[in-house]
């Protein structure tokens, strides 16, 4: 039992400093084909449904409800020395308004691009790129897998929960030089770490294989959700930026949009690219590990058989032995 114990432990201990050591080169390989994949014009031709949605819903909201908006966060700052506190490329309150309007709107935007690519955009990517790593989808009862989408609904709907209200929490960062954007990127990366992991994983591993596959690479996805957030930067510079906001908000909403969109679809891609030769892998190092304890839980029993058939080998000789001792003693008597 020693023996199986060390071998086990000696078998996971090696599997796991392999898988250790080939993450980096796992996100390199995935950080090239997802940049090379954004020149597929697949991808591009994905994007377009999402942004179709998204750019209706933004549109509708934007011709309702700017003007009210406006009004009513102008009601709200009426009373406040805004000059105290405005940075310098807001010259007076007019503007001011629209853009308190601007950022209040932003994350629900982000939202919007996030749930439109969850639902139409991320299981694709993951499917085509499974394909290429031999990975099949898990075969599940209706039951399963309306439990399991159930459950990534609601694992997106508190991420996305969180993303808005630290947001909104986090404004006035906006107000003071670079650490708007800080916050922004440290949101975005924590956000696409904890929401495309899941998604990517969800068609094609278990709960327990997902958690122990996040568990064990858990640096490397959230070093991977911080370097996706910098592309996404792009559309937040451009909400935020006044000139476009206020001159050509509806053109600039579209493209940020878009832009939000691709970024997130090629996050898709780069956590496909990523996770998905690491479950392949973690597989085959389990897998490994199982047939090595079969074979020594074989080797076991058949040492434990032989043992068995030499003890009892030993008792049947001991009994014939004393049989025979017996037999001779009584022979021996009537001779006396």
């Amino acid at each position: 039992m020693a023996s199986t114990n060390t071998s086990t432990n000696t078998n996971t201990h090696t599997n796991a400093n392999a898988k250790t050591h080939s993450q980096p080169w796992l996100a390199t390989k995935a950080l090239a084909k997802a940049s090379l994949g954004l020149l597929n014009p697949k991808l591009w031709f994905l994007s377009l449904l999402p942004l179709l949605l998204a750019g209706l819903l933004w549109a509708a909201v934007g011709y309702f409800g700017w003007d009210a908006a406006n009004a009513l966060v102008r009601q709200a700052i009426g009373g406040v020395d805004v000059p105290t506190w405005m940075p310098d490329w807001l010259p007076n309150r007019s503007v001011v308004a629209p853009f308190i309007v601007l950022m209040l709107t932003f994350p629900l935007v982000l939202i919007t691009a996030f749930v439109a690519v969850s639902l139409f955009g991320t299981s694709i990517v993951a499917q085509r790129i499974a394909v290429q790593y031999g990975i099949e989808p898990l075969q599940r009862t209706v039951l399963e897998k309306s439990t399991t989408l159930l459950g990534s609904v609601w694992h997106s709907a508190w991420v996305l929960l969180v993303l808005g209200v630290v947001w909104l929490i986090t404004l006035p960062a906006w107000l003071l030089a670079g650490a708007g954007m800080l916050v922004a990127l440290v949101l975005l990366g924590w956000a696409n770490a904890r929401l495309f992991s899941r998604d990517v994983l969800i068609d094609f591993a278990s709960k327990d294989e997902c958690d122990t596959l996040l568990k064990t690479h858990r640096s490397t996805v959230w070093g991977l959700g911080l370097l996706a957030s910098v592309p996404a930067a792009i559309p937040t510079v451009m909400w935020v930026s006044g000139a476009l906001a206020f001159v050509a908000l509806p053109v600039m909403a579209m493209v940020a949009v878009w832009l939000a969109i691709m970024v997130f679809l090629a996050t898709s891609a780069l956590f496909s690219h990523y996770l998905l030769p690491a479950l392949k892998q973690q597989r085959e190092a389990q897998r490994a590990i199982d047939v090595a304890l079969a074979a020594e839980q074989a080797r076991a029993a058949i040492s434990a058989e032989k043992a068995a058939d030499a003890l009892a080998i030993e008792t049947t000789v001991t009994e014939v032995s004393a049989i025979g001792e017996s037999t001779g003693e009584v022979k021996a008597l009537p001779a006396a």
